[in-house]
């Protein structure tokens, strides 16, 4: 695996770290960048924007779930579903460690991580 792509260093329910980097708040993790979310994904249960991220034919999206994200983790669920987009919902720290067993194998992947603020 090259030495600049994104693996998850660490992990846990309130951030992660990618090269000494502190990312908070929920995000798309890709091999090479990482975007930020709405922060207020739990309340408006907007999908749409994780879903304008999660394009492609990625093998599976592992979705870390934190505090406060049980009820948009379920809509984001069901709306990938429909999209066919292969995914598991699954604890922050899971989601981290498939997400790296992924990038090892393939650069087609992504995470989706659900961090409270």
């Amino acid at each position: 695996m090259s030495p600049s792509v994104n693996a998850i260093d660490s992990c846990d329910g309130e951030c992660f770290v990618i090269r000494g980097t502190v990312y908070r708040g929920p995000a798309v993790v890709f091999p090479h960048s990482v975007v930020a979310l709405p922060h207020q994904l739990e309340l408006s249960g907007d999908a749409e924007a994780v879903l304008s991220c999660v394009q492609g034919d990625f093998r599976m999206v592992p979705i870390g779930v934190g505090g406060g994200f049980e009820r948009f983790s379920r809509i984001l669920s069901s709306r990938l579903q429909r999209s066919g987009v292969r995914h598991e919902v699954m604890s922050m720290a899971a989601a981290c460690d498939m997400y790296n067993v992924l990038l090892h194998e393939s650069e087609h992947v992504c995470a989706v991580l659900l961090l409270p603020l």
